[in-house]
């Protein structure tokens, strides 16, 4: 799907290009006087050129972010599959039982003052 956005992008460039030139012969505003000599019309060249490369441009774009999130669900992938395999006991620390004889007459909510 990249590689063919990419292509596509390319192709807009080229197109956008070429179609600028052949409209600009095209569709020339004839001269009035005679010794106008006006054979190309810049303006829908100039329209043509800037528009395909925007679309170009937004296409390409497009393509690149496709090719981030490929990337980043196969890293994410790997890693699923890395760590598929049984996970490892925790190591023993010993009697981590606390000792309570110190709460033994506490009461939640006491007043303190006695």
């Amino acid at each position: 799907m990249v590689k063919t956005l990419k292509i596509l992008a390319i192709s807009t460039f080229i197109l956008a290009f070429i179609g600028g030139i052949v409209c600009g012969n095209v569709y020339a505003i004839e001269p009035e006087y005679r010794y106008d000599d006006e054979k190309f019309n810049w303006a829908i060249a100039l329209a043509l050129w800037v528009s395909g490369a925007i679309s170009g441009i937004f296409i390409l774009a497009f393509s690149f972010l496709l090719e981030h999130v490929e990337n980043m669900s196969y890293n994410i992938q790997m890693l699923v599959n890395e760590n598929k395999g049984p996970s490892p006991s925790a190591p023993k620390l010993g009697n981590s039982k606390a000792s309570l004889s110190k709460l033994s007459g506490y009461s939640i909510g006491a007043d303190r003052s006695e």
